[in-house]
């Protein structure tokens, strides 16, 4: 987590921090060894940038629309006349 603590945040909103150390706090023990080696291999700011946005596109925003509940529309199985 060395290149999380010397990251450089680039403005006020950029969540990189809390995303990386959110995914480093909840994932399983195997998943933290993983994700702290791929951590190594990135080289730049931007890379960390990068990684945590694709965390987010690929993993988060995903599942959240999985907690959306389907509204059933009131004409359901009523004839269109």
């Amino acid at each position: 987590m060395e290149k999380v603590n010397a990251y450089q945040p680039v403005g006020p909103k950029d969540k990189t921090v809390s995303i990386l150390r959110a995914f480093h706090t909840h994932l399983p023990e195997n998943g933290k060894t993983n994700f702290l080696h791929h951590l190594q291999s990135l080289q730049t700011n931007q890379a960390l940038r990068d990684h945590a946005q694709s965390l987010i596109d690929g993993l988060v925003a995903p599942l959240r629309s999985l907690r959306s509940t389907l509204s059933i529309s009131p004409r359901f199985g009523m004839e269109d006349y």
